[in-house]
């Protein structure tokens, strides 16, 4: 019976080519659709789940509270001193590890490369399950000075040596250290936040940032801490106690944060809390986050999921509009089946039947789409996914079953109507299925709805990503680089800027700590959030910053002391009228009700500057202070070129860096390609918008082009006739468009306000944005009604254009 079913199946399609394959592709597409987010979300809730110990990791995490209980912020870069003191106040955890990233000159021979590092405690490699090539994780770590490298990373200083037991040098701040290569980690998997390429013994923090209190600091928080407990059911017990824990461990800590911020309670203001790492990679502030723009969040995945089951209800809608629309053709099969004895369930099964062969051969041809795509959205995306874990175990048998559901469910309508046809009726060739269905209409009012919201959010993400980057920064980056400082020698910053300066290309030098796209240190008032960073005195000239009111800082670094300039920003939020007597602090503590950082008392604002976007121009500007510093102290050098020879300048630039600093390796910017890059997210989702427009219009226009053929089909002795009785071409194309037309114009007028609303949302999260005006819906209306016009008007235009003789022949 099945087999006769198949059999059966396989005829009708193979009779009926085009909407066959106008199915199987639109079905096809919308699989391939599914099958690449399913990889893509496979992929994402993986992260770090390979670790034997996944379900008994945690990371340590600081939430910050409200004087009524409320969580008013969470930090998940903590103080150095946790870790340690939560592995001896429970016992039930087992290792702890603190997890520092920073970076450093690394010297083999005469090789030196600029390096990513990673400083942890020596448990590390105890907790987390990254395997060792070679070398031992119980003891890779116990010296100070021992180093343990991936196997790319130890190739690309030792090529094919075996590097355990050799030396490999660390250049920072002037200073020079040994380390002594102890084992090497296999490469890591992609599926990690918490990946290396070098590892060191945090200890040497120590030296690093010549700070001897490094590690037992508690208010500031620098690094990340991880714990594994005994047993995975000890968190619950451990969440009850982490309060008394905060007490214990922040006594004056806390005492001091509820005077700053004026508290009577004696509430806590903060304390600890454990995550579980599979909850890690979708934090908004995890260790990847920081430092990768192509991190994902669970609204991106969500969002691409909404995206790929649209596309896949679009293509079934196609296949059941298609399958009612050629039940007139049938009707005559089924009703001889039910002549012959065929009940409602074996009719049902027919139809459901070939809706799970055309699913199979659209899996198929979705597979098969999905491994030609998958590299376009690795690149896209910025992952390595791959098709082979499809075809294999639980995911080949998961999308199987997907597929006969889903052409179960596609099948089961079309199945139940046509099976429930009046045999009399069927048999006397009056039946009349595709001018009345309603389900028809339907589908295809929200396909032409779906169509015309997807056409407005391209629309509105393409102009608001064009809005962000022509927007005015307020200052000049034309040929602006960011390098940052040379620090071989404590004098080498100055050498450097002084030689670079002699170029007549280069137009400017100014330091600073800031990188501009990025955000500065932050102070939260009651009221507003507060940036301050330091620059030289020659910052706010090179780049065309005007000072608005009073003076640029002085040349002597003596003469700037407790000198700041803010912002236009600052002035109008704190309503400093007197700004040149005004004293930061102060200000601050009346504002905001709460004391400010230390270095703020006492200042002396002695200039004010114009309004610039140094973070994306997306986010609203903040208030913002700059302190005076000495160029040998600033992180960066800001050197501004002539535009016409920049690439002969940048190598002038470069031998004078080798001239000065042969050790350390040039790391140099352009910052307008910095900024290009700090709105790649918004990139990717504007072509993202636009891509699924274009593949939700190409699979409705196929529907509609299969069911203006079915339609036009069952109406060409009308169309004889009327063209007997004198119709002209142009009325009977008219005719049978204005009824599409009409349906697309129903489709709009749900699909606006929708959009309007998407739109909306969509805009909410930006400071900046388009104003929404009626010209983007009237193009996106326009667009879908002629999209839908141009579908059907070749099957109409032919069909119009035939002799009536042979319309009415067999009459």
């Amino acid at each position: 019976m099945i087999k006769s079913y198949f059999n059966t199946a396989f005829r009708n399609l193979t009779r009926n080519k085009i909407n066959s394959l106008i199915s199987i592709l639109g079905l096809s597409i919308g699989i391939a659709s599914c099958l690449m987010v399913y990889i893509f979300i496979s992929h994402e809730i993986s992260y770090d789940s390979f670790h034997e110990k996944a379900d008994r990791l945690f990371r340590v995490e600081k939430p910050y509270y409200s004087e009524d209980g409320g969580i008013s912020g969470i930090n998940t870069s903590i103080d150095p001193s946790v870790g340690p003191a939560l592995a001896e106040f429970f016992p039930e955890i087992q290792y702890q590890t603190r997890i520092h990233l920073s970076s450093a000159d690394m010297k083999y021979q005469n090789t030196v490369f600029r390096e990513s590092i990673t400083l942890v405690d020596g448990d590390f490699l105890k907790i987390f399950s990254f395997p060792l090539f070679s070398g031992n994780k119980e003891t890779a770590l116990e010296n100070q000075y021992s180093i343990v490298l991936t196997k790319t990373t130890a190739n690309k200083y030792f090529g094919k040596k075996d590097p355990i037991g050799e030396s490999i040098q660390m250049i920072q701040n002037g200073k020079r250290q040994s380390f002594v290569v102890s084992a090497i980690a296999e490469d890591m998997p992609v599926n990690t936040d918490l990946g290396f390429s070098m590892l060191i013994d945090i200890r040497n923090i120590i030296w690093m940032t010549e700070d001897s209190n490094f590690l037992e600091e508690r208010d500031i928080n620098s690094l990340q801490a991880y714990v594994s407990l005994n047993s995975p059911s000890e968190k619950s017990d451990i969440d009850k106690r982490l309060e008394s824990f905060a007490y214990s461990h922040y006594t004056g800590e806390m005492e001091k944060a509820r005077k700053n911020q004026g508290w009577e309670s004696q509430s806590i203001p903060f304390g600890t809390r454990l995550l579980p790492i599979k909850d890690v990679h979708f934090s908004d502030t995890s260790l990847r986050s920081a430092y990768d723009p192509s991190s994902k969040s669970k609204k991106a995945l969500q969002t691409l999921t909404i995206i790929a089951i649209v596309i896949l209800l679009i293509s079934s809608f196609n296949y059941i509009n298609l399958t009612i629309g050629m039940a007139s053709k049938r009707s005559k099969e089924v009703g001889i089946r039910k002549v012959i004895g065929a009940q409602k369930a074996q009719l049902t099964a027919q139809f459901c039947s070939e809706a799970i062969l055309v699913s199979l051969l659209a899996l198929g041809m979705g597979i098969f789409l999905t491994s030609i795509l998958i590299p376009f959205f690795n690149d896209f995306y910025g992952v390595k996914l791959s098709i082979e874990g499809l075809l294999t175990g639980k995911h080949f048998i998961l999308i199987i079953s997907f597929a006969c559901i889903l052409g179960l469910l596609a099948g089961m309508y079309p199945g139940l109507v046509m099976s429930n046809f009046h045999t009399l009726t069927v048999l006397k060739g009056k039946l009349k299925v595709g001018k009345r269905n309603l389900l028809t209409k339907g589908l295809m009012v929200i396909q032409f709805s779906v169509t015309t919201i997807l056409i407005v959010l391209s629309m509105v993400a393409t102009k608001q990503l064009e809005h962000l980057t022509s927007r005015d920064l307020g200052y000049s980056n034309e040929g602006l680089i960011i390098v940052p400082r040379p620090r071989s020698t404590p004098t080498a910053s100055a050498v450097f800027r002084n030689e670079i300066s002699k170029d007549p290309s280069v137009l400017g030098v100014a330091s600073s700590n800031l990188r501009l796209g990025t955000s500065l240190n932050s102070t939260i008032g009651g009221d507003y959030r507060t940036h301050w960073t330091a620059v030289d005195n020659n910052f706010f000239r090179m780049l065309k910053i005007e000072i608005t009111k009073g003076r640029d800082f002085y040349t002597e670094q003596k003469e700037n002391k407790k000198s700041v300039i803010v912002n236009q920003k600052l002035i109008d939020l704190y309503g400093i009228e007197s700004f040149d007597e005004a004293d930061l602090g102060r200000i601050f503590e009346e504002r905001d009700g709460r004391k400010a950082p230390e270095a703020f008392y006492n200042t002396r604002i002695v200039g004010v500057v114009n309004d610039f976007h140094f973070v994306k121009a997306q986010a609203a500007l903040p208030a913002s202070i700059f302190f005076p510093i000495e160029q040998n102290e600033a992180y960066y050098m800001l050197i501004k070129l002539k535009t016409d020879k920049i690439s002969a300048t940048v190598g002038r630039l470069e031998k004078a860096w080798q001239k000065i600093s042969p050790e350390e390796p040039i790391n140099l910017q352009f910052q307008d390609q910095m900024l290009e890059r700090l709105y790649e997210n918004e990139k990717k989702w504007s072509l993202l918008m636009r891509y699924t427009s274009i593949i939700i219009i190409v699979i409705t226009a196929m529907g509609l082009f299969g069911l203006s053929l079915i339609m036009i089909s069952g109406r060409i002795k009308e169309i004889g006739i009327r063209k007997v009785l004198g119709a002209k071409i142009g009325q009977i194309m008219l005719q049978n468009i204005k009824g599409v037309s009409g349906l697309v114009l129903i489709a709009n007028i749900l699909a606006i306000p929708m959009a309007y609303w998407l739109a909306m949302e969509f805009l909410k999260s930006y400071s900046y944005h388009i104003e929404l005006g009626p010209k983007i819906f009237i193009i996106a209306a326009v667009c879908s009604i002629s999209i839908a016009i141009c579908t059907i008007f070749y099957n109409v235009f032919k069909t119009a254009n035939t002799n009536p003789v042979n319309a009415l022949r067999e009459e």
